[in-house]
């Protein structure tokens, strides 16, 4: 009765049920041997050893015996991740009906999205996806024209419509100086406000493979910031070199995080004064992050006259 009155408590026990049969699934298709029981133990530890070297390369001969097993967990995941996908969509689901949830809130939403798109486990500062407040004082002029480049299109553009002038329209010299004080004005009174709203970061962007195999000499990073989601309107989002993610909680307000990939560097990163860790990204969002920056990196430009 009560799994007919609130579905979801069904639901999320089909989800629960699907995960364990995906679980033993990956297990009995790994290690179903058809030697005779007494070798399935030589057998099993043959399979476990390159399940691990799969995974981490050519550094597992080199690596301690909690990182191979932990290379071998990995494998496992893999497999498993695509066992569950496949069981999650040919079953199924016990009284299927639709869910008409109440409208939600602003707060609800930016509360499920911390949940979705983040993580607070930042034990491991060397590790992809995460991201770091950097309060390095030598970097605060970089941060600052990322903040122009990102807020100065659209400052200019709310002053020329607020004209009544065409921003492509040829005008005199006296009339543009003018114009472009006004913009100059308007954008460094934005940025004192906004300022006080951001945090500066660095997202590491290392694929994870390099860390595991122990390949990455020099970490990857992009410059971005945490901005506070009231100023996301007043942000030029058409650049192809911009990532922007959905709004999230976080310090008990609404955020965004905006990266710019012409600000993307190679260096050694280490916890210390100017570096500290703030949180992770989950790897759907790295995996969306490293995909654009790699069509930015690769773009191939057009001749033309």
């Amino acid at each position: 009765v009560l799994l007919n009155e609130n579905p979801v408590f069904s639901y999320l026990l089909h989800w629960e049920n699907t995960v364990h049969i995906s679980a033993d699934n990956t297990v009995q298709e790994l290690y179903s041997f058809t030697n005779s029981t007494k070798d399935w133990e030589h057998e099993a530890n043959y399979v476990f050893n390159k399940l691990g070297k799969s995974y981490s390369g050519k550094y597992f001969d080199r690596s301690s015996p909690e990182e191979k097993i932990n290379s071998s967990f990995q494998a496992l995941n893999s497999v498993f991740l695509d066992t569950l996908e496949y069981e999650t969509n040919s079953k199924p689901v016990d009284i299927p009906r639709l869910l008409i949830p109440e409208a939600a809130n602003h707060d609800s939403i930016i509360s499920i999205n911390k949940k979705l798109l983040l993580s607070f486990d930042t034990s491991e500062l060397q590790y992809s996806g995460i991201v770091i407040e950097n309060n390095k004082k030598a970097d605060k002029t970089e941060y600052s024209e990322l903040i122009n480049n990102l807020i100065f299109p659209n400052i200019k553009k709310h002053i020329y419509e607020r004209e009544g002038i065409d921003p492509y329209m040829e005008i005199d010299l006296h009339k543009r100086k003018g114009l472009e004080k006004l913009v100059s004005i308007e954008l460094k009174q934005f940025k004192e406000v906004l300022l006080e709203k951001q945090f500066r970061i660095i997202l590491n962007v290392t694929p994870l493979c390099d860390f595991v195999q122990k390949k990455q000499k020099y970490d990857r990073l992009v410059k971005g910031l945490l901005i506070e989601s009231k100023f996301k309107s007043s942000l030029d989002d058409k650049s192809e070199a911009i990532f922007i993610s959905p709004d999230f909680l976080f310090n008990g307000l609404s955020y965004f995080l905006v990266l710019d990939f012409k600000y993307f560097f190679t260096d050694n990163v280490e916890e210390n004064d100017d570096y500290k860790p703030i949180f992770r990204i989950r790897q759907q969002v790295l995996s969306e992050v490293q995909s654009k920056l790699a069509r930015h990196v690769n773009r191939q430009g057009i001749l033309f006259l």
